[in-house]
């Protein structure tokens, strides 16, 4: 199994707030890169105002972290299908009701920003697999 390359991490985020455009906002990220990249955060959540608490969800900070942005991309994919089926979620051996599901999304606005370091993911994906910093010098 090969893990998402930073190209295929932002459209996957521009997927999901395309195929779900009621529940999510894709929000650019105002500074680019060092190497001049552009990021983006998806918010998962019902429409509305600003009152209402959030979650920043963090993955691929240090550049060897293959596993988080997938993971991630997983879980905003998981929870915005089980919010437009009615259905719950299954991790392991924990069970979630689909209340559950919707309790938590429409009383929350989760922001999901997969890869915090698409540079450090990048150059260690394609040049050294032990790179563990971003790309600034």
């Amino acid at each position: 199994m090969a893990y998402l390359n930073v190209i295929e991490i932002e459209s996957a985020l521009q997927n999901l707030a395309a195929g779900y455009p009621g529940s999510t906002e894709l929000i650019a990220c105002p500074n680019v890169t060092h190497e001049g990249r552009h990021s983006h955060v998806l918010r998962v959540g019902a429409e509305r105002d600003f009152a209402v608490d959030g979650v920043l969800i963090l993955g691929g900070v240090h550049a060897r972290e293959w596993v988080p942005p997938d993971a991630l991309i997983s879980l905003a994919a998981d929870l915005l299908e089980a919010q437009e089926l009615g259905t719950g979620l299954v991790y392991g051996g924990k069970r979630f009701s689909p209340s559950e599901v919707l309790e938590v999304l429409e009383t929350l606005d989760l922001f999901f920003f997969p890869c915090v370091n698409p540079d450090g993911r990048l150059y260690s994906q394609t040049r050294d697999a032990l790179w563990r910093k971003n790309r600034r010098p």
